[in-house]
């Protein structure tokens, strides 16, 4: 059971590093989009690490790679059957008879002993799945262990009541001493925590970024990039595609605090982010699916930052769907000679043995014949015999 997911890891981490190398030289040409076209972008990438089927079209990335397409809707760069290690059976020798005492020594249950013995051992094809394994509950238990020890880091905050900061707004919002930045903690009911001394102005732009973090479902979908990367933990381009995600993330949500506030507050917002990326703090580092980095690179593209066009935007939004099906479909699945081939064989082996019965009954009828021709001869000869 183990090895056929370890399999079917595999190949959708195939699949997903050749999406994941698209993706990013596609960020490269759409650099100066908005960043919310390279975000979505990566949402694609989820998908592939998650899924192993999908639809199929005659134009595509994987088909473009030549990709070995199945008629299971997936692709399958390894076989399940390649991990596994083949079972030899063992003749087990005829019981050995004494002569002339006619006693019988056993010695079935000592073979058929180190027979089990040696199934129930692990071999080489299976030590693959069984890191990945460990890798996986490693992992997990990080992820784990981190959440709780800020869960508990946590309770010491203390609820803001409501103004005018989250006016018309949502998630509650918790002020606690020390945090290094402000992020979305919870799944189905997430609230903001902000570290204490902001000023009012600098807390309308922060609470403003983490609400749209939770319109958008950015904590949920973080949580579930952490997940995926327990699973493809092997995978060097995963861990790049999982920061270089959050990094378009925080960028798309800080484009999208410009759009709503005004380009005016570029200047004020992006000293926001200065102040809190400067200040000391104790709390210590936060768990990989939480914090928000790279202030440096976030500051740059506030400031250069323009809001686009009608038509720049639909442009932008065409580009991403035709990106995202292209690198979504699977290669068309094309009639394969070997199976036809095969068919074949089968047909020609059946006819082949529908006509051995008729040869059979040919050459069983050729004995009688001979035998009643001799009959004939003998009979003759007798007659011939008597006459004289």
């Amino acid at each position: 059971m183990l090895q056929m997911i370890f399999v079917r890891v595999l190949n959708m981490s195939v699949t997903g590093t050749a999406v994941i190398v698209a993706v990013l030289l596609l960020r490269l040409l759409f650099r100066r989009a908005p960043r919310a076209l390279s975000y979505g972008l990566w949402v694609v990438v989820l998908f592939r690490l998650l899924c192993p089927i999908s639809f199929s079209l005659p134009v595509s990335l994987l088909g473009v790679m030549q990709a070995p397409a199945t008629d299971r809707a997936a692709v399958e760069y390894v076989s399940r059957d390649l991990l596994f290690s083949v079972q030899q059976e063992v003749d087990l020798p005829a019981p050995e008879e004494k002569p002339g005492s006619g006693e019988t020594r056993a010695v079935e249950p000592s073979l058929s002993s180190v027979r089990q013995g040696g199934q129930s051992g692990l071999n080489a094809a299976q030590i693959p799945g069984v890191l990945w394994g460990l890798g996986v509950l490693a992992m997990l238990g990080y992820g784990a262990v981190s959440v709780f020890v800020l869960w508990l880091r946590l309770r010491g905050a203390r609820e803001e009541d409501a103004d005018d900061t989250a006016a018309g707004g949502i998630g509650r919002i918790y002020l606690l001493k020390g945090l290094p930045t402000a992020f979305v903690f919870g799944l189905f009911r997430p609230r903001i925590y902000l570290p204490e001394g902001l000023a009012k102005q600098e807390r309308k732009y922060v609470v403003l970024h983490e609400q749209i973090h939770i319109r958008r479902g950015d904590h949920i979908l973080q949580i579930v990039g952490y997940l995926t990367l327990c699973l493809h933990w092997f995978n060097p381009l995963v861990w790049v595609a999982f920061f270089c995600s959050g990094r378009d993330m925080e960028m798309a949500c800080d484009e999208a605090v410009i759009r709503k506030m005004g380009g005016e507050v570029k200047g004020e917002y992006s000293r926001s982010l200065l102040s809190m990326a400067t200040e000391k703090s104790s709390f210590g580092r936060l768990p990989l699916a939480f914090g928000e980095g790279n202030t440096g690179s976030r500051i740059r593209n506030v400031l250069r930052y323009k809001k686009p066009t009608a038509i720049v935007a639909g442009l932008a939004v065409a580009a991403g769907i035709l990106a995202a099906v292209f690198l979504l479909a699977n290669p068309a699945s094309e009639g394969h000679p070997a199976d036809e081939q095969d068919a074949a064989a089968v047909s020609d082996s059946a006819s082949g043995a529908a006509a051995e019965p008729s040869t059979e009954g040919q050459e069983q009828r050729q004995p009688s014949s001979e035998r009643a021709e001799g009959q004939e001869q003998q009979s003759s000869s007798e007659r011939a015999e008597g006459q004289e």
